[in-house]
């Protein structure tokens, strides 16, 4: 297992859930394993220490402030908050928080929002409310409403830069991902520039270190408020051999699927593949799948279905993304019989 640059204080990312009970009217931490119990936040070694001490100081604020956390057992009137979600970026330091709400915040509390926000716009370049009225576990909803500063921050990997937003998808460990991104980029690099598909782009990160060794890069996401990101952060590094599509991977790889594609390079989520999309790769028949994946048995599940359609094992290479836990990520490059 390729080992991560760092052990402790890695993490660029912290999401907390936020509920209010007969006792307190705001809990933020982690879920208690197998439970929707709030374990509260009082520090977590693993986070970059600006961000650590981001979390501790504005929840401190939220809750003197006298916001609501939300209730999950009532229905929507009875809280607020349902997520807090903080980023910092290693390299540049910037940092971002966004408000995840049950309902639409009234005067009173955006009012408090952005005073609070103004008042860590040391520590933030800006915060974001996201309303998501859902009843499933995603953390995000469609509506983003700046309260304050800016919306969008930026880090660096290697010789580039990527924006993106808060809720754009962007590796926890970046030490340990431009590791495995030169990786990947060279296991999917050919003897000659070849076309690549990339399917679950996200802003463009290993979409960047694929275009050096590549002819043509198309690039695939479905997120929004990461597809858009395709175009911004490949023109911010001057690639023009990159082409985004924002869309599904599963629509788009179908449509895609009639043309010449040498290599195609896949990181999914944690669900892994949908099976239209290996239908689709099965269709395109490249020489060479790079599989970027951080769930070990649904890389194995898509694996196994590839390699009845004729392709074979060539490398597997695991990553240390997340120490002090117990997930991994790994890279597999299978090759066409």
């Amino acid at each position: 297992c390729f080992p991560s640059p760092s052990q402790w204080g890695y993490r660029n990312k912290a999401s907390l859930p936020v509920q209010n009970d007969r006792s307190q009217r705001f809990i933020a931490g982690f879920y208690k394993n197998r439970s929707h119990h709030i374990v509260p936040f009082t520090g977590c070694p693993v986070l970059l220490p600006k961000l650590e001490s981001n979390v501790t100081s504005l929840l401190n604020d939220l809750k003197d402030a006298g916001l609501q956390g939300w209730n999950e057992n009532n229905n929507h009137l009875i809280g607020f908050i349902r997520h807090l979600v903080f980023r910092t970026a290693k390299l540049t330091d910037q940092s971002l928080c966004a408000v995840v709400a049950g309902r639409s915040a009234n005067r009173d509390e955006m009012r408090k929002l952005k005073n609070l926000a103004a008042a860590h716009s040391d520590d933030f370049k800006g915060m974001v409310f996201n309303k998501n009225i859902s009843k499933g576990n995603f953390i995000w909803g469609d509506e983003f409403t700046s309260v304050y500063g800016e919306t969008v921050m930026q880090e660096i990997l290697g010789k580039y830069r990527f924006d993106f937003e808060i809720s754009s998808f962007f590796q926890i460990n970046p030490e340990q991902a431009l590791n495995l991104y030169k990786y990947a980029s060279m296991m999917a690099a050919g003897e000659t520039p070849e076309n690549i598909l990339e399917l679950y782009s996200g802003v463009g990160t290993l979409t960047a270190f694929l275009s050096e060794g590549a002819k043509h890069v198309t690039a695939v996401e479905e997120w929004p408020q990461a597809s858009k990101y395709l175009k911004i952060n490949a023109e911010l590094n001057g690639l023009d051999n990159i082409t985004g599509h924002s869309g599904s991977a599963e629509d788009i790889s179908e449509a895609l699927s009639g043309e010449k594609f040498d290599t195609v390079v896949l990181d999914p989520p944690r669900t892994g593949c949908d099976p239209r999309v290996i239908a689709s790769i099965v269709k395109i028949a490249p020489q060479k799948i790079v599989y970027v994946s951080c769930a070990p048995a649904t890389l194995a599940r898509d694996i196994k279905i590839l390699i009845s359609h004729g392709y074979t094992i060539k490398t597997i290479q695991p990553f240390d993304m997340f120490p002090q836990t117990g997930h991994v990520e790994t890279v597999v490059l299978m090759l066409k019989e």
